[in-house]
């Protein structure tokens, strides 16, 4: 007998969420790091094999040497010196080998952008108009 069905579709791969972990005692949800450090603490993860990921926090790199390739929603993005790339949270992304490149590398959390409201604010004292 012959099966004349259709394959069933696969399941999609789910991308993996990170969540921000800075150093311990690092103010303000906000972390300032090179490159080349990034690469140096992470060993081989996440580019070999290079896996996708999404993150809950943003990522801020200057490329200043070297050049970096990195895939944001399953497009590769090649990095040149003077170049920026900011990757928002939520997007998919995947990193490549790290090469030569080197610049500084910040990783924020999204209420970094995100002024305090009205109420937290300093408030003047009162004035009061003077008597006539």
């Amino acid at each position: 007998m012959v099966d004349k069905r259709h394959p069933r579709p696969t399941e999609p791969v789910a991308v993996p969420l990170y969540g921000f972990q800075p150093p311990v005692g690092t103010p303000y949800g906000l972390e300032v790091i090179t490159v080349e450090d990034f690469f140096a603490q992470h060993d081989a993860w996440p580019w070999d094999p290079p896996r996708p990921g999404r993150a809950t926090f943003h990522y801020l790199i200057l490329v200043t040497e070297g050049e970096l390739r990195h895939d944001v929603d399953h497009v590769t993005r090649t990095v040149a010196p003077g170049q920026w790339l900011w990757v928002r949270p939520g997007h998919a992304q995947c990193w490549h080998p790290p090469g030569a490149a080197r610049g500084p590398f910040i990783l924020f959390e999204p209420e970094v952008l995100t002024p305090p409201p009205p109420a937290s604010w300093p408030r003047s004292p009162p004035t009061t108009a003077p008597p006539c």
